[in-house]
């Protein structure tokens, strides 16, 4: 078990794998236990409030997550959603995460966006080969800069999207 949260069932603590993400109602009460889910949540909670200029745009992460963990990192990330350039910061950081799967030979990912806010810069610098274009579908509010300076990407969004979507990308379809 990585995850474990505070659910309104019967059972009390669930795990959280074995529900889909929409399942999930995330509370302060997150227990997070080791595991690759564990080293990014702490990860991205280093980045919380923390200026785009000195600190964000030049993190770096060897982290390797799944579709299904970058998905409830999204998730629980949420909880967060009130502090200082949560959306640029998550959108940023959560591309990050997706290029590092991708490299590691991942694919077609779908990711459900947190509904309490836009996210902005998701998918920020994603550079995928020309003859493995990185997919990605989405369902949520996409805030500005969508895809922002990517390159091979087929993406598909269920929702909203902001402006310069795709701005200064190549091969964007």
């Amino acid at each position: 078990d990585i995850v474990s949260i505070k659910r309104n069932s019967a059972s009390g603590l669930d795990d959280l794998f074995g529900y889909s993400v929409d399942d999930v109602e995330v509370k302060k009460e997150l227990v997070v236990k080791s595991g690759p889910l564990n080293d990014a949540l702490k990860w991205y909670i280093s980045f919380l409030g923390k200026d785009w200029d000195d600190h964000v745009r030049f993190a770096k992460t060897d982290l390797i997550l799944t579709q299904g963990e970058i998905n409830t990192l999204l998730k629980l990330t949420s909880q967060y959603n009130e502090y200082n350039r949560y959306s640029q910061n998550t959108g940023f950081l959560t591309s990050l995460l997706i290029q590092n799967s991708y490299d590691s030979g991942n694919n077609d990912f779908f990711f459900i966006l947190p509904d309490e806010t836009e996210i902005t810069y998701f998918g920020t610098y994603l550079k995928a080969d020309t003859n493995r274009p990185l997919k990605l579908n989405l369902k949520g509010k996409l805030g500005e800069e969508f895809g922002y300076h990517s390159k091979n990407l087929v993406m598909a969004v269920d929702g909203d999207v902001g402006p310069y979507f795709g701005s200064y990308a190549k091969n964007l379809d």
